[in-house]
Formats: C-alpha cells, sequence, structure tokens
C-alpha cells in the first residue's frame, strides 16, 4: 500500500507540478508526511537532513525527492533501492515525454497569439509562487523552530533537534550568518564566482561559526 501512494504521489507531483526545487519542497514533505501516517518511518529531522543533502548536493532537486521517497519507505530494508528506482522513473519519464510533447505543440503554434497570452499571464503567477516559496524558505531557515506547510496546518511552531541545535547563541548567529550570505552570495555571484566554490566556502565557514562539534 505505502508503495503504491508512493508511485502515484511521485508521478502526480511529476506530471502536474511546474517550477524549481523549491516548490517541490513542501508538495513531497506532505507526501512523507503521508506515508509517515501509513507506516513509514519519516520523522521530522529525516525530512530536514534531506533537505540538507538535496540542496546541497548537484542535479536536480524534484528527481532526488522522488528517489529519496522509493528509498524512504523501505525503512532500510535490501528492496529499498529497487523502489528508489522505481519512484526515481515514474516521476522523471512521464515529465521527459511531456516536455517533448509540448516542445512539438510550441514548434507547431509559437506565432499563436493564445499561446503567447497564456505564457504572458503565467509569468507573473510563476515569479509570484517563486517569491512565495523564497519568504518561507528564509522564515524557516532563520527561526528554525517555524514549519510551513505541514500536513495538519500551514505554519506551525515544532520543537526538532534543528531547533534545539539553533539555540542559545546559535539562534543569534543563525540570523547574522543567513542575512550575510544571502547579500554576499548575491554579489559574489554577480561578479561571476563560481557556484561550486561559493557552496564550499559557505560549508567551511558555517562549520567554524556553529561548532557543530560542541553541544
Amino acid at each position: 500500500m505505502i508503495l503504491l501512494i508512493s508511485i502515484f504521489g511521485v508521478f502526480l507531483l511529476g506530471i502536474i507540478v511546474f517550477g524549481s526545487g523549491q516548490v517541490f519542497m513542501p508538495l513531497f514533505k506532505s507526501l512523507w508526511e503521508l506515508l509517515d501516517k501509513n507506516g513509514a518511518n519519516i520523522n521530522q529531522d529525516l525530512i530536514e537532513n534531506i533537505f540538507t543533502i538535496a540542496n546541497s548536493t548537484p542535479g536536480v532537486i524534484g528527481t532526488k525527492f522522488a528517489a529519496f521517497t522509493g528509498y524512504l519507505i523501505s525503512n532500510g530494508q535490501w528492496w529499498g533501492w529497487l523502489s528508489l528506482l522505481l519512484t526515481y522513473l515514474v516521476f522523471a519519464i512521464p515529465s521527459i515525454l511531456m516536455i517533448f510533447w509540448a516542445y512539438k505543440m510550441i514548434a507547431k503554434t509559437e506565432q499563436s497569439k493564445y499561446l503567447k497570452n497564456i505564457i504572458k499571464y503565467l509569468r507573473p503567477v510563476i515569479i509570484g509562487i517563486l517569491l512565495t516559496l523564497s519568504i518561507q524558505l528564509f522564515i524557516s531557515t532563520i527561526l528554525p523552530f517555524v514549519s510551513f506547510n505541514n500536513a495538519s496546518s500551514y505554519l506551525s511552531l515544532q520543537k526538532s533537534s534543528k531547533s534545539i541545535f539553533f539555540s542559545g547563541w546559535r539562534f543569534y548567529a543563525l540570523i547574522f550568518y543567513t542575512i550575510f550570505v544571502i547579500l554576499e552570495s548575491f554579489i559574489l555571484y554577480r561578479k561571476k564566482v563560481n557556484l561550486f566554490i561559493l557552496i564550499i566556502i559557505h560549508i567551511i565557514v558555517g562549520m567554524i561559526v556553529f561548532q557543530p562539534w560542541f553541544s
């Protein structure tokens, strides 16, 4: 049953969701919470770890979330790698086929005024969605005890290992570090500094600032 829910969930997200990786985060989180209620052992700390790994490694975030889904439902069993591959393919292949189909349709109707109007009115909608998700991500980053888009509520306060770690002096360091990194990354990226180098630098600086080896 859990496998069927996972397959249907990633298939649905793959064919109807449009946007960047941040769009998929709350949606997959809701799917994982649903799977947890149906017997999978997926807690909030595990979800936070998945988000961290997916955002800090190269590749398309949506496909990584789909692959994680198949592995999570196995609860460490040997068939986890098979379900990982299955959910990955179910997520990716329909989207690839739809892209080919859409490309052919656009090539045939690229001068259509209806298509141009659709694209015109979709742009502010997509920008609004991305801005909303960016604000949510920023708030949940500097306020680790705040959670958005849970299965039970849109906005809630929760206690997790993340909120416990970023307490005391680390909480104030987190606020300063987040704001500083956003501004500094924007400036350096505009100056054509390699994105991979920026990620490595921020990981090193983050380790120095937050000192995870101290309890």
